[in-house]
């Protein structure tokens, strides 16, 4: 027996050993690696491989070896960067006072002036950006409810969130091109958009506990269609998205 039991030592020694070396190292980069600070919002990985960085003073690009600074303009310079998205040959930029788009040409930074037919632009926070399969590009801000860009015909258009103050966390497109917005002030914590009025709706969900959160923040779809819903304080909801059940 005691034969047996050093021989099973024997085997798993060398995968305790190997498990405990494969263990993660991490490298810690601040201003001293030349981060521009060290308040960092956001990351993203694009095509080329180069890891971003938006921090409370210009996006940071890191190439495996040095970090590049960009500044978003000279005359802001303290500007922080709250969300990044790539697409095709440009960043779209999210900060605290509206949008940029980084240009992979020119490497250049330049604000996004469009205007809805009201002549509203952009000029809040802009916390998530995403994209539907019509190439439309959606934007969530504080203050400003939620924003569409149609890329090809150039035109941009407002929904506002007045129950919810037009504090809305995140916009997420689901598998079948539906619209969700996700509020995190207000009785309704999730909003669907009705493609026939053009018009965001509440989303009537049912809690079997009673107990539910107004302060959402994020929202996904699993292989099985099944939406998940985070956030604040009251962890995750898991909802159908048809019943809202």
């Amino acid at each position: 027996m005691k034969r047996i039991t050093f021989f099973i030592l024997c085997l798993l020694v060398p995968v305790c050993l190997t498990a405990i070396s494969n263990g993660f190292r991490f490298r810690h980069f601040s201003v001293e690696n030349g981060l521009s600070s060290n308040s960092v919002r956001s990351i993203m990985q694009d095509k080329y491989g180069f890891l971003w960085f938006g921090t409370d003073e210009g996006l940071n690009r890191y190439d495996g070896t040095a970090v590049k600074l960009y500044r978003l303009t000279p005359q802001e310079p303290d500007r922080y960067i709250s969300f990044l998205y790539d697409l095709q040959n440009e960043i779209w930029i999210g900060t605290d006072g509206g949008l940029y788009r980084y240009d992979y040409e020119t490497e250049a930074i330049v604000p996004f002036r469009f205007a809805t037919a009201n002549r509203v632009t952009i000029k809040t926070t802009v916390n998530h950006i995403t994209e539907d399969k019509d190439n439309n590009l959606w934007f969530s801000t504080i203050g400003q409810g939620v924003f569409k860009y149609n890329r090809a015909k150039h035109v941009l258009e407002q929904y506002e969130f007045k129950s919810a103050n037009d504090l809305v966390a995140s916009v997420f497109v689901d598998s079948e091109n539906q619209i969700w917005a996700i509020t995190n002030w207000g009785s309704t914590p999730v909003f669907k958009l009705n493609k026939a009025d053009n018009k965001f709706e509440p989303f009537q969900l049912t809690y079997p506990s009673g107990k539910h959160s107004s302060n959402a923040l994020v929202m996904l779809e699993d292989s099985e269609h099944t939406l998940w819903l985070g956030t604040w304080e009251s962890g995750l909801q898991k909802i159908d998205k048809y019943s809202g059940r």
